[in-house]
């Protein structure tokens, strides 16, 4: 095989593999913004917690069994000691292609919800 084309698959998959992690990360932001806070675990997103940096939304991570954030592992304010662990493209690959699933789960909740609140509100004593 030569160089060029090794080269060419190394920057394919890079940018393939940002590309995903742009579509997580599009995905989370969505769900923040558009899922009332306490439905978006069934779409597949939560609060991450770090002692140091506080709270964020990230994506659920089966492998690890917790929520994780998308991309690289960084560090806060350049402090070696604050390191936010980040998720890998096999970590990524996995929660996209079960992105479909939580959307269903999701919405199943979601009007679920709407339903249950109808008959509450159908059913409401009027103060006059």
């Amino acid at each position: 095989m030569e160089t060029s084309t090794v080269k060419e698959l190394i920057g394919s998959n890079a940018d393939l593999r940002s590309e995903l992690e742009d579509y997580v990360t599009s995905y989370v932001d969505w769900v923040e913004k558009n899922v009332p806070s306490h439905l978006r675990n069934a779409f597949g997103i939560g609060i991450v917690s770090d002692n140091r940096f506080g709270t964020y939304y990230g994506f659920w991570n089966e492998a690890n069994d917790c929520y994780t954030s998308t991309g690289k592992s960084w560090y806060v304010g350049n402090d070696f000691n604050c390191r936010v662990q980040g998720s890998t493209p096999p970590e990524m690959r996995a929660f996209a292609k079960a992105i479909p699933d939580f959307i269903e789960r999701g919405l199943a909740a979601l009007e679920a919800e709407n339903k249950e609140l109808s008959e509450l509100l159908s059913k409401k004593v009027h103060f006059d």
